[in-house]
């Protein structure tokens, strides 16, 4: 064996003691070990003889173990954690299903793109209205300081919400009331029920603070493209009640659960559209403190 082992290259040179996993192996005293930088290995035990300085990252394994127990795939040339030196390459095609993943999970809530307000708002380059300033911020480091994967990653999730946005606005944009979120069709439905009923109603909640409509979650009710089942809040003073009582079923996306509640417009709790008989609804925006 000795012809074939490391020794017989050496010719006379220094010994390599950076042997099994890149850790130096010791043979001092007699002892038969390797000494990482943070701990020792045992190679007859197949464990290092202290505990991991960091055995938060691997807390269903023996604070004893090494390599995770599978010397052959893992390497732990320190003693503080193993690594695997044949890592998956990374590359365009991983980043664009990254992408798309991460499109379906974040950019398809309205907690992350209130879609409604951006399309209602203030003209701004379509970036800035799709993702918030923070958001914005992290993906343009991302695509900066990454590699191709991640270039890859970030392109895919913009596109989509971009494409996502223009499809969106034409589904629901084109029928804008400015009022809310709610639709010229909507408005037009709810003024002819309060002018039957001859009674004051007004339109609080999500419909009123124009979040009734995010991307693919927060849509007019149905069951088609552009679609969701989010319902709006009517409210009317308790002696108005009973004239909405047999002609509420006509007002739009109503919960039937709740009907027309009693209340009033609070503008210090959020706004509100106040529907008169035979009259033009009027908004009424929130108060801040």
């Amino acid at each position: 064996m000795q012809g074939i082992s490391s020794k017989a290259f050496s010719f006379g040179s220094t010994e390599n003691h950076k042997q099994f996993n890149g850790i130096e192996h010791t043979t001092d005293l007699d002892l038969n070990q390797y000494d990482a930088y943070y701990r020792t290995f045992d190679p007859q035990l197949g464990r290092f003889l202290q505990i991991d300085p960091k055995i938060e990252s691997a807390e269903s394994w023996s604070p004893y173990s090494g390599m995770l127990d599978n010397p052959i795939r893992y390497n732990d040339p320190l003693g503080d954690s193993s690594i695997n030196p044949v890592a998956p390459q990374r590359s365009v095609g991983a980043g664009v299903c990254n992408g798309i993943m991460n499109f379906v999970e974040s950019s398809l809530t309205p907690q992350i793109i209130p879609l409604a307000q951006a399309i209602n708002g203030n003209p701004k380059p379509l970036i800035n209205l799709l993702l918030p300033g923070t958001a914005l911020l992290e993906k343009a480091i991302q695509f900066l300081k990454g590699d191709k994967q991640d270039k890859a990653q970030v392109g895919t999730e913009l596109i989509l919400t971009a494409a996502t946005a223009v499809i969106t606005d034409k589904v629901v944009g084109g029928n804008k009331s400015g009022f809310g979120d709610l639709t010229k069709s909507e408005v037009k439905q709810i003024q002819a029920t309060v002018n039957q009923a001859g009674r004051p109603l007004e339109v609080v909640g999500s419909a009123a603070k124009g979040t009734r409509r995010g991307i693919g979650t927060d849509l007019p009710l149905g069951k088609e493209l552009g679609t969701t089942r989010s319902d709006i809040d009517y409210i009317a003073p308790r002696s108005h009640l009973p004239y909405f009582m047999d002609i509420q079923k006509n007002l739009p996306s109503i919960d039937p659960a709740f009907g027309v509640t009693p209340g009033q417009i609070n503008p210090f709790i959020g706004p509100g559209i106040r529907f008169e008989p035979n009259s033009k609804p009027a908004s009424v925006p929130e108060v801040k403190n």
